[in-house]
């Protein structure tokens, strides 16, 4: 019988199963967990953030930014970086967002006189976790290179394991970005790119994304517009989807969330949450 020959593996040169079979054992006993998002059940599900691109889908005023801005600061506080690049928002008011968010101050207090010197407060007070937090407005430029660059050397300044970048959000980044006049193609560019971010710096991307009109209501990939070409390049997509059915009260929407893609394991979960609109807090129901 004529000896298989097994080279080293490199990307360039095919390789023998048996050949692979140590480095990948190798890469699971050095298997870390992903970036927390502090949805118990959601990192239970995909493990934490692994490095490779995450769609959150929902439709406009549910609460997606509000979710990334408390995936940032829960990592924040476990000793993480993350880099917030917003097309949408401007990063001047997602700074007072989240600081008011990490003291639990009510959205509706910094609309009032005293806002200030409670966001001076709170800013000094949580000072050591929102400094882990780095804001970045988009342009029509390559911000998402430069700011997968500057996560991953803050991960390594830190010396942690993982940080997270978000894009907030995708449809807005291709519209920028769009220079042929095919929004379809713009959005399939754009997936590539953060793709090729998201490997060459190995981190996890949280990419937020909007849903049509005529989807509001399904929590899957069919919901969005350029739904192919974002599905194919997606390692997980989490959609959010507004239960009217469910009792609530006041400023508290009842979400249903829900795993559509899971490249790490299971899929189809889904995940029951109540979204605060007064104190910004997005939790599990048993944790309201």
């Amino acid at each position: 019988m004529t000896a298989i020959i097994n080279p080293a593996p490199d990307a360039n040169t095919p390789v023998s199963v048996p050949a692979l079979l140590p480095h990948y054992l190798e890469f699971l006993a050095n298997a870390k967990d992903g970036y927390p998002t502090g949805i118990s059940s959601w990192d239970k599900t995909l493990n934490g953030l692994q490095p490779g691109i995450h769609i959150l889908g929902a439709k406009p005023n549910i609460g997606k930014t509000t979710l990334a801005l408390q995936v940032c600061l829960h990592g924040a506080r476990r000793g993480l970086p993350s880099v917030f690049l917003s097309y949408d928002e401007p990063r001047l008011r997602l700074a007072g967002k989240l600081v008011a968010m990490a003291a639990k101050t009510p959205q509706s207090a910094l609309r009032r006189p005293e806002a200030a010197s409670l966001l001076e407060r709170a800013a000094e007070d949580h000072h050591e976790a929102i400094s882990r937090v780095c804001l970045l407005d988009g342009s029509a430029e390559a911000c998402h290179a430069v700011a997968g660059k500057t996560l991953r050397e803050n991960i390594e300044v830190l010396g942690v394991n993982t940080g997270l970048l978000v894009i907030d959000y995708l449809q807005l980044m291709a519209t920028r970005r769009n220079d042929s006049g095919d929004f379809r193609v713009a959005v399939s560019r754009t997936m590539n790119e953060i793709k090729d971010v998201a490997s060459a710096y190995q981190i996890p991307v949280l990419v937020i994304a909007a849903l049509n009109r005529d989807g509001y209501e399904r929590a899957d990939f069919t919901s969005l517009r350029e739904s192919s070409d974002i599905e194919y390049t997606a390692d997980t997509g989490t959609f959010l989807v507004e239960d009217s059915n469910a009792v609530t009260s006041g400023m508290r929407k009842a979400l249903t969330m829900t795993v559509g893609k899971n490249r790490f394991g299971e899929r189809g979960r889904e995940i029951f949450l109540r979204f605060d609109g007064e104190t910004g807090v997005i939790g599990e129901v048993d944790t309201f």
